[in-house]
């Protein structure tokens, strides 16, 4: 079955398409409350990517399909991901959990911080952007996003045993109540697999954003990848110089890696097979070849995927012992004359070519 909740965006109305698992779904988020919000959830299970959704949260979850941008499985993917714990901590109260609430708060007077922990899965290939989306239920300025441990306890987080976050990496100066706003997260986001995010503000006025407990309007993680790597192209313009039982070979770099660094080229002599290969640079020297047979090569790039197509064939070349210097004269004859002496000799037998 689909991992991930599909959103396509028709130009007039977005298609949504989805399917629920209901058991699981509802250990998941846990069980439905009277005031419609969810009852206490476990910060360890996997990310529930938009879409896998409670029967009770159906809804809503429908109504969110929009939001998000269309998702695809091929190359440019855009998965939507809902956090797997948020919480907010509170300096005036450093003991209190805040687990359970269904706004995340952020301020400096008092000290309001806030976490999200969102399990990344099923990403192909590398990721090309982040984006942490958050429903503002109040107006504000001047709040950021750092990166931090997700080693912590939805229900069990505190101003006092909060982890420490690191230095800003997306802010939003100013926005009003009841709007999605975006954060650039994509440093943070490298590949499948859990992250955390701090959000803070300087704010004086406390400043309330919607929780994962707001089905409606819980936080988004849009994750677009490059899509899944594939093997390179053929390298080119493949050139052959002879020599003495070998060939020098150059050739440009393919012009599409697959998405993953080329690691190896490989060349190959046709007749014969003999091989010279390298890790990343564009030449080698192929030995072993008989002099006066004619040949020609093909290199093939390889990466993490593996080996991709060979190129064209290059140049035809003839290696060949190359000139020396000439053999020995042979059957010098003098013969012996006034004051002087005649030679005579044979030519050797090689002039060296």
């Amino acid at each position: 079955m689909p991992r991930f909740f599909a959103e396509r965006q028709a130009e007039a109305k977005p298609v949504v398409v989805g399917w629920i698992e209901p058991l699981r779904s509802m250990r998941r988020y846990g069980t439905a409350q009277p005031d419609g919000s969810s009852g206490s959830k476990p910060r360890r299970h996997r990310a529930a990517p938009i879409g896998r959704v409670a029967p009770t949260a159906l809804l809503a979850g429908i109504l969110m399909a929009g939001l998000a941008g269309p998702v695809q499985t091929a190359a440019g993917a855009t998965l939507t991901f809902a956090p797997t714990a948020d919480a907010y901590v509170s300096g005036a109260a450093s003991t209190s959990n805040f687990g359970t609430a269904a706004v995340l708060q952020v301020g400096a007077s008092p000290s309001l911080h806030a976490y999200l922990t969102f399990d990344i899965e099923g990403v192909s290939g590398s990721v090309s952007s982040a984006t942490l989306r958050l429903y503002t239920t109040t107006a504000g300025s001047g709040s950021s996003v750092h990166g931090t441990s997700n080693a912590w306890i939805e229900t069990a987080l505190t101003y006092a045993n909060a982890p420490t976050y690191g230095p800003t990496i997306a802010t939003v100066s100013s926005f009003a109540a009841g709007t999605w706003i975006s954060y650039n997260v994509s440093s943070l986001v490298t590949g499948n697999g859990p992250v955390g995010f701090a959000y803070t503000s300087a704010s004086s006025t406390p400043i309330s954003f919607a929780s994962r407990e707001d089905a409606a309007h819980a936080p988004q993680l849009l994750v677009t990848s490059a899509g899944a790597a594939t093997v390179p192209g053929a390298p080119t313009s493949v050139s052959a110089t002879a020599g003495n039982g070998q060939a020098s070979l150059t050739w440009s770099a393919p012009a599409s890696d697959g998405g993953s660094t080329i690691s190896a080229y490989t060349a190959t002599a046709s007749p014969g097979g003999q091989t010279c290969s390298t890790s990343g640079a564009l030449g080698c020297t192929v030995s072993g070849l008989t002099n006066g047979t004619t040949y020609t090569f093909t290199v093939i790039a390889s990466n993490a995927i593996g080996p991709g197509s060979p190129s064209a064939a290059s140049n035809a070349v003839t290696p060949t012992a190359g000139a020396t210097v000439p053999g020995a004269p042979t059957n010098v004859s003098a013969s012996p004359g006034n004051g002087q002496a005649s030679l005579t000799w044979s030519a050797p037998a090689s002039d060296g070519g």
